[in-house]
């Protein structure tokens, strides 16, 4: 193989090497990329003007021009890479202030030879190569040097930089001294040509450059792997604090109704003991006993339906239509005259398997009855019905009492405090239902009833509860 046809192989690899590092160049922006290709692209120059369709239209100055300066501009870029590689210089100080003289040394060399090449004879002088040859090997001193103190680091990605340097001074060294010695050989195999080790130099170095580059690139993913496994980690870690705290907030929340609840069915429950006792103690002063002994078993067993239903938060409704019952039962004792109820729930209710929070109703009943029926003279009735949608139960309560107008008028105070407090009680209980809940809220919307003539007939409550 002769010298042009092993240098053509050898620029083939190198531009194959470079190529790819631009698309690597492109894709991950990394400063070291950038150095590498100035570096390659160096040598690519210096070689491919060996060519003679390359060579024939350069002047003698400019092709010792390029032939000397562009290998100190590839020593530039070599340590510039090497600092974006390993940051050597960052980490080694003295290496550091090594690569700032060596570089700006070298940039005075280069202007230097521009004046040796192009505005004087001083390029046709031995003197010349002798001063080229002594900054080449200055600067395989310097990467002696270089390689030393990189050793000490230990490193996978340091071991990749020492391998390829030691080549490049090697074979470089060997290039040089073959130089001197192959002068007056005669032959056209490429192993005659002192610059070709050179090139054995640069393409292992090439290799191993480009290997520390693939290590550095795996290395900088798996570090964005980790780092960003991490950061998903840290931000399940928050959402799952997040949601844990907000599940924490609402059963506090939920046990902080619940015990309200409680307390409102505490204080409501005396309130309606004490009406139903009224109304039995009337039938006895009456002498009405034997109403007063049934209406005493129905009392007692409200009482222990309420005992029951006291610690629970929902019922079914089909136990609290039985409350209601007994509860008109025992209140139609107060009405001397004609009080007719009527308890209804629509045919396609199953109230065993819908579930109401106890004692909701009855207070609108008891209202309706000492406010409304009361003071009423002539038939007063009173008709309770529970209806539902896919969604809500809707209990409707009207009577055909005076209304709550002349209700107001009529009331005494004491009595008026008594309804007051009973009708704030369900009103805080309608609003704790409502905690936490975004739809189906539970309301209760009051309707004055007028007749014919526009006169008060009646009070009708809708009472609107999810469907449970």
């Amino acid at each position: 193989m002769t010298f042009d046809e092993f240098n053509l192989l050898f620029l083939g690899m190198v531009g194959v090497m470079l190529l790819y590092n631009l698309a690597q160049q492109y894709l991950r922006r990394d400063r070291a990329y950038g150095y590498y290709t100035l570096y390659m692209l160096c040598w690519l120059v210096y070689y491919g003007m060996r060519y003679r369709l390359i060579m024939e239209p350069l002047t003698n100055e400019g092709f010792h021009f390029i032939r000397v300066a562009v290998p100190m501009v590839a020593y530039v870029f070599y340590f510039g890479f090497t600092e974006a590689l390993i940051g050597l210089g960052s980490r080694l100080p003295d290496v550091g202030r090594v690569f700032r003289v060596v570089r700006l040394g070298l940039l005075v060399y280069v202007a230097a030879l521009v004046g040796m090449c192009f505005f004087s004879d001083f390029w046709q002088e031995p003197a010349f190569e002798y001063l080229h040859t002594a900054v080449r090997v200055a600067l395989a001193v310097v990467s002696v040097y270089v390689i030393a103190r990189a050793y000490r680091l230990k490193e996978p990605l340091v071991t990749y930089f020492i391998t390829g340097s030691l080549a490049l001074v090697v074979f470089g060294v060997a290039a040089m001294v073959g130089t001197f010695l192959m002068r007056n050989w005669n032959s056209e195999g490429f192993w005659a040509a002192p610059i070709a080790y050179l090139q054995v130099g640069i393409v292992i170095e090439l290799l191993c450059f480009s290997l520390a580059l693939s290590y550095k690139s795996r290395q900088a993913e798996l570090e964005k792997a980790v780092t960003e496994q991490q950061l998903r980690t840290e931000r399940e870690q928050r959402q799952y604090e997040r949601l844990r705290a907000r599940l924490e907030a609402q059963q506090t929340n939920r046990l902080m109704a619940d015990l309200r609840l409680r307390a409102l069915r505490t204080q409501m429950n005396p309130h309606f003991l004490f009406n139903s006792l009224n109304a039995i103690q009337e039938c006895i002063i009456t002498h009405q006993n034997d109403a007063a002994v049934t209406y005493l078993a129905k009392f007692s067993k409200l009482v222990r339906l309420i005992l029951e239903h006291s610690d629970k938060p929902l019922i079914p409704l089909s136990k609290e239509l039985e409350t209601l019952r007994l509860y008109l039962d025992i209140e139609a004792l107060r009405f001397t005259e004609t009080f007719v109820y009527e308890l209804v729930a629509d045919t396609h209710l199953e109230p065993s398997l819908i579930s109401i929070p106890p004692m909701l109703v009855q207070p609108y009943a008891e209202n309706a009855i000492w406010h409304g029926l009361l003071n009423k003279p002539g038939d007063r009735k009173l008709r309770l019905r529970f209806t539902s949608d896919e969604d809500s139960l809707f209990v409707t309560i009207e009577d055909n009492g005076i209304g709550r107008q002349a209700a107001a008028q009529r009331q005494v105070p004491q009595k008026e405090g008594y309804a007051s407090r009973g009708m704030q009680l369900i009103d805080e209980r309608l609003t704790l239902i409502n905690e936490g809940q975004h739809d189906n809220l539970a309301s209760a919307e009051v309707e004055d009833l007028t007749g014919p003539d526009g006169q008060p007939a009646g009070t009708r409550v809708r009472l609107t509860l999810p469907l449970i």
